[in-house]
């Protein structure tokens, strides 16, 4: 165990000794106001059994602060995806949709949600298709998630203009997709013909679609193969766990930091309208909540 843990264990030790003081009052305080004493101590136990859960894993400071950070870093996805998609139903279809596909492929929620917002933003319907398409080119050529951004770009730039041209055609080409080789199946035409109809403007949207289709035809199940890999593995795993920490702080979840602050609240609540002298155990808890506030800075 760290230095940090066992201060931290110290802390909350002496913090809830001072809790436990104050149940007598607290029994006073609901007699006279009929507020159950069970609901109240359920409150203490509450905080006191919360932080005892954390601190027991991992220590409080450094996983409360990464579920903070993952649950507020999915709240901005979650709130531009309503944005993107005009309301709530779809900003939370679309979340749900990007989820499943960082399942199924080698790439975090936060990258997809980023490809997906170029996506739509450049006028491209983000279908499942799609965005197989491009994570299987993408995966076929190595992977990464700027090599994902960077085809993203590319192909959005050029679906803006209506047309493909020379300038996107290269972007492509400079991130290893075999652009010529892809167009040549799209339009039956040879390299030379193809780079004329670009010059002349004439490799519009209809094209861009059947590239689109070929582009994932040709690199179907370049996925699967990188989730092989220890890359893909470790992706998937730290996606796995984006979502538990998110879920900690969720509708869905009773977590141990989300009974900590409900309990809290509560408890403060309770507290302003009682007359309970509280000096010296509140003191004490705010000494323990700054040196739990200095270890997350810390960690940091």
């Amino acid at each position: 165990m760290s230095t940090l843990n066992i201060d931290i264990a110290l802390q909350l030790d002496k913090f809830t000794a001072n809790i436990n003081k104050m149940n007598s009052q607290f029994n006073d305080f609901a007699f006279k106001t009929d507020v159950s004493a069970k609901k109240l101590t359920n409150t203490i136990d509450g905080i006191s059994k919360g932080l005892l859960g954390v601190v027991g894993v991992t220590g409080f400071s450094a996983i409360a602060k990464q579920i903070l950070d993952t649950n507020k870093e999915f709240e901005t996805l979650r709130a531009t995806l309503t944005s993107i998609e005009g309301s709530a139903t779809g900003g939370v279809s679309a979340f749900e949709k990007i989820q499943k596909i960082a399942i199924e492929t080698p790439y975090e929620v936060k990258d997809l949600t980023e490809a997906y917002i170029k996506l739509k933003n450049f006028g491209i319907e983000p279908t499942t298709e799609v965005m197989m398409a491009l994570t299987n080119q993408t995966s076929k050529l190595g992977g990464g998630s700027e090599r994902l951004s960077g085809i993203t770009l590319a192909l959005g730039q050029a679906w803006a203009k209506g047309k493909f041209q020379a300038e996107e055609m290269n972007q492509l080409i400079e991130r290893g997709v075999p652009v010529y080789k892809l167009l040549e199946k799209a339009t039956h035409k040879n390299t030379a013909e193809i780079q004329e109809l670009a010059s002349a403007g004439k490799l519009g949207r209809d094209v861009m679609l059947k590239f689109f289709d070929i582009m994932g035809k040709d690199s179907m199940g370049a996925n699967s193969a990188q989730m092989e890999t220890l890359a893909g593995k470790i992706s998937n795993l730290s996606d796995a766990w984006a979502r538990w920490q998110d879920v900690m702080l969720g509708d869905q979840s009773e977590g141990a930091i989300k009974r900590i602050v409900e309990s809290t609240s509560i408890l403060l609540n309770m507290l302003s309208d009682s007359k309970i002298s509280l000096e010296t155990p509140m003191r004490e808890a705010r000494q323990f909540f700054e040196f739990m506030f200095a270890g997350v800075s810390k960690l940091s």
